[in-house]
């Protein structure tokens, strides 16, 4: 009996201890970039009369740098994940922002031209991840935003 109350203690710890898995999108990333001011927004439309809708908007600021030109760095895509399943990949409009003087820094906002049809595989009470997918030069960059909760707009 006194060797079960010693094992259980210790089983605890050892299940506290173990990392939870790494989403696989998260583990096959390459060049996996941080970017500044990251702010990004995720919200469902269910005013009356509407298409109910999937809409993204953000920010993302990019500083000088030895990875890569802050200049010219693009993003061309974005795949937007909930539970490991992709549920959507989109190519958003990206804008500059020409009303901030930065000094070694860039910053472009981030949307959609319409919303996205909600998928059926997606569930509005769960977060979703983004997976951020820029281009600069021959090169391709990734950021992971994990766990945006998805907001109610009525």
């Amino acid at each position: 009996m006194k060797k079960i109350l010693i094992f259980i203690p210790l089983l605890i710890f050892v299940y506290s201890c173990a990392a939870t898995p790494e989403k696989f999108y998260v583990a096959k990333a390459k060049n996996i970039i941080e970017v500044e001011n990251q702010e990004f927004h995720v919200w469902f439309d269910i005013m009356p009369n509407s298409k109910s809708n999937i809409n993204l908007s953000g920010v993302v600021r990019f500083s000088e740098n030895d990875k890569y030109d802050y200049k010219t760095i693009s993003l061309f895509s974005i795949d937007i994940y909930q539970n490991m399943v992709k549920v959507y990949s989109v190519e958003p409009v990206v804008k500059e922002n020409k009303y901030l003087n930065l000094e070694d820094e860039r910053e472009i906002i981030v949307s959609l031209f319409t919303g996205l049809r909600k998928a059926e595989s997606l569930s509005t009470d769960l977060p979703v991840d983004f997976v951020l997918n820029f281009k600069s030069g021959k090169n391709n960059f990734t950021t992971v935003l994990e766990d945006l909760q998805i907001e109610r707009v009525n």
